[in-house]
């Protein structure tokens, strides 16, 4: 064990998560960390809430201060590339000319955010939001920015619509689809976030048919497939991302919409693993592959991969949890809420400063989705997630009586 070489390819959350903690749970051999990035590892959420609005800065994303890498003998490789990976003979070859060996390889390549192929995509001042240096630009334009249109409503789109109104900037939301967050969120709850957006002057166009953005030296407009215009001074386009599965897929690796691993992240090659956005998990609680794009994912894929690679057996089996500060209410799920079939409702944001949505699949609790001021729900929340994690099934009208203290139904579930 003290002999071995990891090498981890992308230098993100999840790889600078696996690093570090590959140290600290007392790995001796070699790591080394290659990313694309100038930056060393960061985390991502605040990309799109504090560095825009300019509470947070990039440096107060880091990790670890850069310094640390050297410190814990983490070789970093920055501005580096993998362009060609040989699994027979465990090499990778870079971009700058260097071939690094290896004897465990963990792909945390992450994603790439898709663009829009439509006229003007190119033009200066349309942005894509994925890396540190995409926020600043974004940040920049938004300082002298009257009017912004953010495409895509999404958690992402949805976070950066809050941010540019929290700077008082008109700022419209373009939907290609019938309603906001459809991929993640019941209509119901979605109509409520839009009404949430909408008390905040933010304005949100569905069912919008884009023809083009408009604009000489930089753009000026969006076009819609009606003759109709935009005015804007920015456009943020938020309409997802595509997992970076490019070079597993050239090395061999099976992928689908990502690339496929066992619970304990390992591709179809032994000693070949894969975390983050770019990895397609196998889920035992669901019985699926599934590819997770989440703070949560990136921290605990890394977690389970680090026990794996010591020879502690681990498999992944989360219940997915995700949270987005919008204005001052802070949205939380777990599970996946689309698939839920039925809802019910704890408390009301009016009275109790939150309201935690239930959703039930097979008379089972499946899913959750809180919506509070600040933090308030968040214990609430943790809990839930470990009923849900013990598979409990707690009485719906307990569960539903903000009366009923959460933490007394988890005991009666642990006895």
């Amino acid at each position: 064990m003290s002999q071995q070489r990891v090498l981890i390819i992308g230098a993100g959350q999840a790889g600078g998560q696996l690093a570090l903690q590959l140290r600290q749970k007392g790995f001796t051999g070699t790591i080394s960390l290659l990313g694309e990035e100038a930056s060393a590892p960061y985390e991502r959420p605040a990309l799109s809430k504090g560095v825009l609005t300019g509470t947070q800065t990039t440096e107060d994303l880091l990790l670890r201060p850069a310094a640390t890498y050297p410190e814990q003998d983490i070789t970093l490789h920055l501005n580096t590339r993998a362009e060609q990976i040989d699994l027979k003979t465990r090499q990778v070859h870079t971009d700058t000319g260097q071939t690094l060996e290896f004897d465990i390889l963990v792909f945390a390549t992450g994603a790439t955010p898709r663009q829009l192929p439509l006229p003007g995509r190119d033009l200066p001042g349309v942005h894509l939001l994925r890396t540190d240096t995409d926020a600043l630009a974004i940040k920049h334009r938004l300082q002298n920015a009257t009017a912004v249109a953010i495409i895509g409503a999404g958690f992402i789109g949805m976070e950066v619509a809050a941010s540019a109104r929290r700077l008082g900037i008109a700022t419209h939301v373009l939907e290609a689809g019938p309603r906001i967050m459809a991929r993640s969120l019941p209509a119901f709850l979605a109509d409520r976030i839009t009404e949430l957006h909408e008390s905040q002057g933010n304005v949100i166009h569905c069912n919008a048919a884009l023809k083009g953005f408009k604009g000489n030296h930089q753009v000026t407009a969006v076009e819609f497939e009606d003759g109709s215009e935009l005015k804007v001074d920015a456009v943020i386009v938020g309409i997802g991302v595509t997992p970076n599965t490019q070079l597993a897929e050239a090395a061999g690796l099976p992928c689908d919409n990502g690339i496929l691993t066992d619970a304990r992240g390992q591709t179809s090659i032994p000693n070949v693993y894969a975390i983050g956005d770019c990895a397609a998990s196998y889920l035992p609680r669901y019985g699926r592959q599934q590819r997770l794009e989440s703070y949560q994912n990136a921290n605990l894929q890394a977690e389970n991969v680090v026990a794996n690679i010591l020879g502690n057996h681990s498999e992944y089996n989360p219940v997915p949890w995700i949270w987005s500060d919008q204005y001052h209410w802070q949205i939380q799920t777990l599970g996946f809420p689309a698939a839920a079939e039925h809802w019910l409702q704890r408390g009301s944001l009016e009275s109790d400063r939150k309201e935690i949505h239930l959703g039930f699949s097979n008379n089972k609790l499946s899913a959750v989705v809180s919506i509070a001021e600040g933090t308030a729900a968040a214990a609430d929340v943790k809990v839930l997630q470990r009923l849900m994690e013990m598979e409990a099934q707690p009485d719906p009208d307990q569960l539903c009586n903000p009366d009923v203290k959460l933490k007394v139904l988890l005991k009666q579930v642990k006895k």
